[in-house]
């Protein structure tokens, strides 16, 4: 079957209230509050708890692991393949990074389906 089974999410604990970002730039802001990163919570680490959320304890049927993010943590080292180990999946099991784009989402999602549907491991 080709599409999404299994969906994860993660959204950070700490909120920052929209009326402290307009008294920052002296503005009018509208009611509300945003998500923000604890001092310690970068994309990986995020991305890591999405995927236990998602995977739910069955890793190892995991062939292939894309990571998607506006906001890469390392420049060379490859956060896709950390989030693999940090989950334990297969040692078979293929990653890829998308970064520094708007659309590296959904990039990374025609990527994948283009590789289910080719029916190709994803190394």
């Amino acid at each position: 079957m080709i599409g999404i089974t299994s969906v994860g999410a993660h959204v950070p604990v700490y909120r920052l209230g929209l009326n402290e970002i307009g008294k920052m730039w002296q503005t009018r802001t509208m009611p509300g509050e945003k998500a923000v990163a604890g001092y310690d919570e970068d994309t990986v680490t995020m991305a890591v708890a999405a995927a236990l959320d998602c995977m739910n304890g069955d890793g190892k049927k995991v062939n292939g692991l894309f990571m998607a993010t506006t906001t890469a943590p390392y420049q060379e080292k490859q956060s896709a393949a950390i989030v693999a180990a940090a989950v334990d999946v297969g040692q078979e099991c293929g990653t890829g990074d998308f970064t520094n784009s708007l659309r590296a989402g959904s990039i990374a999602l025609k990527a994948a389906l283009d590789a289910v549907k080719s029916n190709q491991q994803i190394r």
